[in-house]
């Protein structure tokens, strides 16, 4: 055995060592992000480069609200591949629940929220070809069982980040408003608080409203999607520990955390915890979720035979596959290479796992928690 062999059956080993086993093999795929705003639009993008905010990274680079094409793309496969139940293939999308309204927040000089269904109504308005129909078109996969979404938060961005900025007229901000957008801000950060990470914060006082944006994020997507979220993935995964037993007193069942963390809690000391499928988390009570395959074709040019290696570990030791993702992987509105890029690499990938393992089971995060609880 080579040494990166070597690292890579322990690293494999510690992700599935501990776990709720299963004879029946199940795979599961979280995909983060959807629901979320980020570029309005490829001359949106191209105006704020000529402005001086090129894309900082990928997510500046492709990502965008999912249009009609990509989720027409994205059912296409989904639906194609049903496991030996002739169920299809599910994914969960940890979805947002509100949108940074761009003309209300411009004109108040303070953050407003706009529901995700009202942000699919307003981008049908003003880019139809793009749009019209998209959130219709959602609601039809949820119907049909290819996506069932959870909560990934109220909204993906730092409310006090963003409230700051304003006051202080940042001039990146205010001309990514105007453009409705969020993308290129090197500049929205304040020491450990940066602009998309939720959760994350400076002031102690600044955690206060988390439990109460997280309450309020969970009724907005019981009304935005039609149903109680019963999982919660935090944006990037930050949640302050001290604050974890209040959602359990949500209506959640389970959280999904990476394998292991180190966080800031509300009193600025570092936590580190480790977290493995199926077992109860202690400070919140809920069961905890841990993704132990990754899928990011956007990045890795063997992101099929990745996932597959990762995959096989978790299966042969008893483990849940659960395929992580983010919905950048499978965004045409920027680039519609991309978008086709990802979703003929998932298409790949889902052959080769019904191929590999002809009685694995797809099913959803919802569906797990309810097997694990």
């Amino acid at each position: 055995m080579t040494p990166n062999s070597l690292k890579t059956a322990v690293r494999e080993l510690l992700k599935n060592a501990r776990s709720k086993r299963f004879k029946q093999q199940y795979l599961l795929f979280s995909v983060d992000d959807f629901g979320n705003v980020r570029n309005h639009s490829p001359e949106s993008r191209a105006s704020l480069t000529a402005q001086g905010l090129p894309p900082v990274n990928k997510f500046d680079r492709f990502d965008a609200l999912e249009t009609k094409e990509d989720l027409h793309r994205l059912f296409d496969v989904l639906s194609k591949h049903k496991d030996d139940r002739g169920r299809s293939m599910v994914m969960t999308p940890y979805s947002v629940s509100a949108n940074v309204d761009f003309e209300r927040t411009l004109a108040a000089r303070e953050y407003v929220a706009e529901p995700v269904n009202e942000t699919f109504q307003r981008l049908a308005l003003e880019q139809p070809a793009a749009y019209e129909g998209a959130w219709d078109l959602w609601k039809e996969g949820q119907q049909a069982g290819w996506v069932a979404p959870q909560f990934h938060g109220k909204e993906h961005l730092n409310v006090a980040q963003i409230n700051a900025s304003l006051r202080a007229e940042d001039a990146g901000l205010e001309a990514m408003l105007r453009a409705h957008s969020l993308v290129g801000w090197a500049n929205g950060r304040s020491g450990k608080r940066r602009w998309s990470v939720a959760y994350s914060f400076d002031e102690r006082s600044e955690t206060e409203h988390f439990l109460e944006n997280v309450r309020d994020g969970l009724d907005l997507f019981e009304k935005v999607y039609g149903y109680r979220a019963t999982a919660f993935t935090p944006p990037s995964q930050t949640f302050q520990p001290s604050l974890l037993p209040g959602l359990g007193e949500m209506g959640l069942l389970g959280i999904d955390s990476p394998l292991y963390s180190k966080r800031a809690d509300v009193d600025g000391k570092i936590h580190t915890s480790w977290a493995f499928n199926g077992f109860t988390d202690k400070k919140s009570g809920l069961r905890t979720l841990v993704r132990n395959a990754v899928f990011e074709p956007v990045q890795d040019k063997r992101a099929v035979q990745v996932a597959l290696n990762q995959v096989e570990w978790a299966l042969k030791m008893g483990n849940v596959a659960h395929l992580s993702s983010h919905r950048l992987n499978f965004s045409g509105h920027i680039d519609p290479e991309n978008g086709q890029h990802g979703t003929g690499q998932l298409d790949v990938l889902l052959g080769e796992i019904k191929k590999r393992w002809p009685a694995i089971h797809f099913i959803s995060v919802a569906e797990y928690l309810t097997l694990v609880s």
